[in-house]
């Protein structure tokens, strides 16, 4: 019995010897020298193309106020961005304007009022700055078309609604913002910002 346990201790603590301090615990195979090896010091650039990027997604619904002819206007909206390396975001930007600002004036024969109504959507671009910290910025830039209509007021029309549109008008737009985020969790965020 003596003899066997020094037998498998001879061929036990070389081993070890030569492993200790270089094994990551929980991985297997994969040194602490190697490990040193994937992560870019402070001097290297990390780009697209190299092993050291991440990529992800996210997706989300927010409100918005904004005026027009000095009426307020909500608009809600969906986002949606491919996220590169935690600092950079592409993807579509899609607004649609909650059909309750009403204004007077626009119909033709002067008797009803009117209600505002449409959507803009395009292009978004967001740097991130400091994503991996709790509270960070985003810069978003929205880029597009959008279209807005005055459509007959249904709630002064007791008797029948055709969607009568009075005016409309097709348009491009610029929208840059600002958002400060709140990391609440990995897969949640929440924020608030403006644009213009």
């Amino acid at each position: 019995m003596k003899r066997n346990t020094i037998i498998l201790l001879l061929f036990w603590i070389p081993g070890l010897a030569a492993g200790s301090g270089n094994f990551i615990p929980g991985n297997t195979g994969l040194t602490w020298e190697n490990e040193m090896n994937l992560r870019p010091g402070d001097d290297d650039m990390i780009t697209l193309s190299d092993n050291h990027d991440h990529s992800g997604g996210y997706g989300g619904i927010f409100f918005k106020g904004t005026s027009f002819k000095d009426q307020t206007l909500l608009i809600t909206g969906l986002r949606g961005a491919w996220v590169v390396n935690r600092s950079f975001c592409l993807g579509i930007d899609l607004n649609g304007i909650l059909p309750t600002t009403k204004y007077s004036g626009v119909d033709p024969v002067g008797l009803d009022q009117a209600i505002l109504t449409g959507g803009y959507g395009g292009i978004l671009l967001e740097p991130i700055v400091w994503s991996n910290k709790i509270v960070h910025l985003t810069f978003p830039i929205s880029i597009g078309a959008g279209w807005l209509g005055y459509v007959e007021d249904w709630e002064n029309n007791q008797y029948y609604y055709d969607g009568d549109l009075f005016d409309d008008d097709v348009f491009w737009y610029f929208e840059p913002g600002i958002n400060v985020e709140i990391n609440v969790a990995r897969f949640f965020r929440a924020g608030v910002g403006i644009s213009k």
